[in-house]
């Protein structure tokens, strides 16, 4: 992404020391990596990228049925 720069914020404490508490909880040391994830989510930094991923997968299948009247494909199912 680039050059890394150091910052001071100002946030409030309890929110803060829920935030680092959930972190510690699902084992996550570097809280610069989450705050930097969070930034590049809200200003949507690589959505181009994940849209063509989604694009490029199968979105949709097929569904053929299986007869016309399928009341009669199903008794063929339960009856075998």
């Amino acid at each position: 992404m680039g050059e890394k720069v150091k910052t001071t914020i100002v946030v409030d404490r309890d929110l803060w020391s829920k935030f680092k508490a959930k972190l510690l909880e699902e084992g996550v040391d570097e809280v610069s990596g989450v705050i930097e994830r969070l930034i590049k989510e809200e200003l949507m930094l690589g959505i181009d990228s994940a849209l063509v991923r989604l694009i490029e997968s199968e979105l949709v299948q097929v569904v053929e049925p299986l007869s016309p009247w399928p009341g009669l494909q199903l008794r063929k199912l339960l009856e075998s």
